[in-house]
């Protein structure tokens, strides 16, 4: 893995359809993961996010 430095930050975003990849992605991620991580999904009145909160933990 690179290295980051103080002034990197990852910036995720996707589509309302994109909850499956973002959880996918983010179980992925280690916990000690060394960059700040911004995601920004656009989701439907349908969705709470809820999901992807539960991936991160």
């Amino acid at each position: 893995m690179n290295t980051f430095t103080d002034s990197m930050l990852i910036v995720i975003g996707a589509s309302a359809r994109g909850m499956d990849a973002l959880k996918t992605l983010v179980a992925q991620l280690p916990k000690d993961f060394p960059a700040p991580i911004f995601i920004v999904n656009h989701m439907g009145t349908h969705t709470t996010g809820e999901a992807l909160v539960k991936a991160m933990w």
